[in-house]
């Protein structure tokens, strides 16, 4: 699945106003703040961060969301992880290949856009 696919708007929830769908669709990336704090990784260290964070900051627009999600975890292959499971892994070991958390957020994020 591409996770670039057009998407639209979610379905309605409880024929809420549209400001109360968009939270309940987007309340879970308020946790970002607290998984940075908590955990002490940031962007750019190879990690669901690297997917979470993009997205975050493109909150309001499903399709700008699920496109800089992809892009974050499709460029965690250019890093070296030094936070997360993969923090273990041998550097070489690890080369060329996209952090798997990142992937699953960035997965996950396009499913929620549906045709």
């Amino acid at each position: 699945m591409d996770p670039r696919n057009s998407c639209r708007r979610p379905p309605p929830l409880l024929n809420l106003p549209t400001q109360f769908v968009w939270l309940a669709w987007l309340a879970p990336l308020g946790a970002v703040e607290a998984i940075v704090s908590y955990g002490g990784a940031k962007e750019g260290y190879s990690t669901m961060l690297d997917a979470l964070l993009p997205a975050s900051r493109a909150v309001g627009n499903f399709e700008k969301m699920k496109i800089a999600s992809a892009e974050g975890a499709e460029n965690t292959k250019n890093l070296c992880a030094k936070a997360g499971r993969a923090n273990y892994i041998n550097d070489d070991t690890q080369a060329g290949v996209p952090d798997p958390g990142a992937m699953a957020v960035s997965i996950i994020l396009a499913s929620l856009c549906f045709e």
